[in-house]
């Protein structure tokens, strides 16, 4: 990002602090606008954050899932051992 040098007219106002106020306002609202490098650099780096965040997301969703299935399978497993040692023992 480009470094913002103030005019050496706005400068030396800075003694009064309305006259700064209303010359700092003025410069700022004529000079604010992006080039279009800037824009797309923007739009560019917006898109790619986005991107990531939504690979995060996925990836925490198929974690909570695959221990979601982790633990099913490890109930189901111990419930099956337990139907079994009593089943064995009862016989």
């Amino acid at each position: 990002m480009q470094q913002l040098h103030l005019p050496t007219a706005i400068k030396d106002l800075s003694d009064d602090k309305n006259k700064l106020k209303l010359a700092l306002k003025r410069y700022l609202l004529h000079n604010s606008f992006y080039s279009l490098e800037e824009y797309f650099n923007t739009q560019f780096t917006i898109m790619v954050t986005l991107f990531i965040l939504l690979l995060i997301l996925t990836l925490i969703i198929v974690l909570q899932l695959l221990m979601w299935l982790s633990y099913n399978a490890t109930l189901a497993l111990f419930i099956m051992l337990n139907v079994y040692m009593t089943s064995s023992t009862s016989v």
